[in-house]
């Protein structure tokens, strides 16, 4: 019989990565996190918002990170990745992932940042940043200094018709803000059915290696390598892989129990059936010992 630790160890764990428009990003994001030794998931890499709503119903999908710059990429999937994480999966979302009228619902109830305008800077200092100050200490932040740079051309944020940052209450976490604008740079979110989301809306990449935002310089960088492991590690304690282990564990403790009496009934009918067998044969015993008399006694006769 399978037993409860089997079943659950038999369910590994799914991150999901997701970088519409831009594969070669998914990769190198996929290969930071199978590098992190913190994550034992199997990471998989899809390349549409179908695959990514059809990951979302996987019973072992434990973590999405979608990374998107542009909304067709992100159109129509909050219709599947809110439920996912208002029923305890983990998302990341960076970019597009984090802006209201690309993502929809991804946005406010997800990602929180109920971004409705996009900041652009100047090229400051030979190359394009945002720097990074802490607010709020947490899983995240581990390892990293109060105040650090990040490769972007912008970020999204909800502004006024000024384009003034415009601080949003809610149930969320600020981890840390742009020093300039002091809008969010990173925002953690908890639903109640214990689902994590990390929204990263301040990461604006260029596609062409010759930028000084080229996604590829930004993998290189050691602050965002961790910021982005930490935050994911952070993500994928989510309460939905957990409740899918238990879950399957206890399919299978039925299953077992089921099993258990099946083969007790298979046992009992057989006892049932021997005995019969035995008493039909006494049966005949008597009948041939009765039969052996009556021809004796006529042969006397």
């Amino acid at each position: 019989m399978l037993s409860t630790a089997t079943a659950a160890a038999e369910l590994q764990p799914v991150i999901v990565v997701y970088a519409g428009g831009t594969p070669e990003l998914g990769e190198m994001l996929a290969s930071l996190i199978e590098s992190d030794v913190r994550l034992n998931s199997q990471v998989t890499i899809v390349r549409s918002p179908e695959e990514v709503v059809l990951a979302a119903m996987m019973p072992a999908t434990q973590c999405i990170v979608i990374y998107a710059s542009h909304k067709d990429y992100v159109y129509g999937l909050d219709s599947a990745l809110v439920p996912f994480f208002q029923e305890g999966g983990g998302l990341v979302g960076i970019t597009d992932a984090c802006y209201e009228p690309s993502a929809g619902r991804l946005a406010t109830q997800v990602f929180p940042v109920f971004g409705n305008y996009t900041s652009r800077d100047l090229k400051m200092g030979g190359r394009r940043t945002r720097t990074y100050i802490l607010e709020e200490a947490s899983e995240a932040t581990a390892g990293l200094p109060d105040s650090f740079q990040i490769l972007s051309m912008g970020t999204h944020l909800s502004a006024d018709g000024n384009g003034s940052y415009v601080r949003m209450p809610g149930n969320f976490t600020v981890v840390y803000r742009d020093n300039v604008t002091g809008c969010p740079l990173l925002i953690t979110h908890e639903s109640g059915g214990g689902g994590r989301s990390v929204a990263f809306p301040g990461i604006l990449l260029g596609t062409a290696p010759r930028v000084d935002v080229y996604y590829g310089n930004l993998v290189l960088d050691d602050n965002f390598v961790r910021l982005f492991t930490n935050s994911l590690v952070w993500a994928a304690g989510n309460a939905r892989i957990k409740r899918v282990q238990q879950g399957l564990a206890q399919a299978i403790d039925e299953y077992d129990e089921e099993l258990q009496q099946l083969k007790d009934e298979a046992e009992t009918a057989e006892r049932s059936r021997t005995t019969r067998r035995t008493v039909l044969l006494l049966c005949l015993w008597v009948a041939g010992l009765v039969s052996s008399a009556v021809v004796l006694k006529k042969a006397k006769l």
